[in-house]
This record gives C-alpha cells, structure tokens and sequence, in this order.
C-alpha cells in the first residue's frame, strides 16, 4: 500500500508552507502528496514550483473545474507541469457539475494525448472555428508539450465521480466519507484510493490506523491512502505497520543481506 499526505490549505505564509512540507516528505520517503484546491490558491502552479525541492515524490494537484475553465488550456498547464515535475505529476479533478466534469475530462484525455484531436460537445467545440479563422484550414488541434507520463494519472473526485470514473476507464478517489462499495461496484481491477480523516488532534494512532488501513485493503481493495497529517513522520511511522519493508531499521541487521542472496 502506498502512502500519501494531503497538504492543509496555505495559511498566511502561503506556498512556503506547502514547499517546506513536501520537501519533508520527499525526504521521508513519502509516495505522494495531494495538493488540495482552495480560494485563491492554483495547485498546479505550485506543483510546477515544487520540482526543484523535489527529487522522487508524487505531487498531486486537485483542480476544480468551472464553467470558466477550458479543457485545453487546462490541459496546457497540466503538460507543463508535468515537464517540470519530471513526469511525477497527478491531477485530482471534481466539479458539482457532472456534465462539466464529463465533457472536460473527455477532452483532457484527447488533449494528454499528443496526437491531433477535435471536440464537439454540448460546452466546447475544439477547434472553436471562429469567424476570424475562416482562412485557416485546420481542423484539429494539438496541445503541446505533451506530458512526461505516457497516461498522465487523471483521477475523479467529488459528487457523481464513481460513476464516470467506471464510464472513462479512471480511478475514482473516494473521499473519507464515500462508500467504499461504491468502488467494487465501479472500478472493479483498479487501485482504490481514499482519503482518510484522523481524529481531533490530527494525530492518528498508529496501531488502529494500519488495522483500518489493512483492513480495506483486503475488503475493497485500497492501494494508496492519502491522510491530512501535518507531520510527515506520521506517516513514516505509519508506513513501518502498513508496508513491511519499510521496517528494515527495525530488524535484525544481515536481513536485508540475505533477502537479496535468495533473490527476494
């Protein structure tokens, strides 16, 4: 099972408070790091920032789509990013609009692509033909750069995004309250993602959480959990229960030693 963190939306200090806790967590060995959407704030933009105090991590931007988001300029900063980040990119994507949600991750899936594409759908029409283009014979377009990741992860988050994660072939990330039957249901064969919450204090108990962790796991099949802690040691420690090894500090010395002369 894979670990990740879901970064507090910036306080006073802003992105600094994001770039001194993902280094950490680089540092710490942590899987990903999930970069949530809030007023103001451009995830992908910092995503883009963080690659020079990064070397290995996932960084996952969210973005919520709007009416006023284009599928293909998105898709233009969704590449470049992904340049930057030296193919570690991941994008979360929600809307309360299904039918938005739909029509933008079909055209991002075209777009991510790096071949030429055309859309016509009830909100986009790509290229838009314009009356000022008439001269132009084209009739596709194609986003550049394309991204690193052959498959750039899109993942689906938010009300209705089960369902058209099972329609598109993604991966549906259940919020902490979502039914993880709804998974078994909809995305049978894919890796379940989840985020999780922990109790008052932030703080989780190790013990309880890598027995929940596990738990699902085996009941539905969740591959890579993601948990609002503030300390990325936190979820170092968690990884020694959850990820076996990860434990090796904690072993008798030579172990490792004979793991590899037996070909483990």
């Amino acid at each position: 099972m894979r670990l990740g963190l879901v970064a507090s939306v910036p306080g006073p200090s802003g992105w600094a408070e994001w770039a001194e806790l993902v280094e950490r967590a680089d540092h710490l060995g942590v899987d990903a790091v999930y970069l949530p959407a809030g007023d103001g704030d451009d995830p992908l933009l910092a995503a883009a920032a963080l690659a020079g105090r990064t070397r290995w991590i996932r960084v996952v931007a969210e973005v919520a789509v709007d009416e006023e988001l284009h599928p293909v300029h998105l898709a233009e900063r969704i590449a470049v990013a992904d340049q930057c980040l030296g193919g570690r990119l991941g994008v979360a994507l929600s809307s309360p609009a299904a039918d938005l949600l739909g029509e933008t991750v079909a055209v991002l899936q075209l777009a991510l692509s790096g071949l030429p594409f055309a859309h016509k759908g009830p909100r986009w029409t790509i290229p838009a033909r314009l009356p000022a283009n008439d001269a132009v014979s084209w009739s596709r377009v194609t986003v550049t750069p394309s991204p690193v990741q052959p498959g750039l992860p899109l993942w689906l988050t938010g009300p209705g995004a089960a369902a058209l994660a099972d329609e598109r072939g993604l991966v549906w990330l259940a919020g902490a309250d979502d039914d993880p039957a709804d998974h078994r249901a909809t995305s049978p064969g894919r890796p379940g993602l989840r985020a999780w919450t922990l109790g008052d204090d932030g703080r989780p108990d190790v013990l309880a959480t890598a027995a929940a962790l596990s738990a699902e796991r085996d009941e539905w099949g969740l591959g890579f959990a993601f948990l609002p802690l503030g300390d990325p040691a936190d979820i170092e420690t968690l990884a020694h229960r959850v990820r076996p090894r990860v434990q090796l500090a904690e072993l008798p010395s030579g172990l490792e030693r004979y793991w590899a002369s037996v070909g483990i």
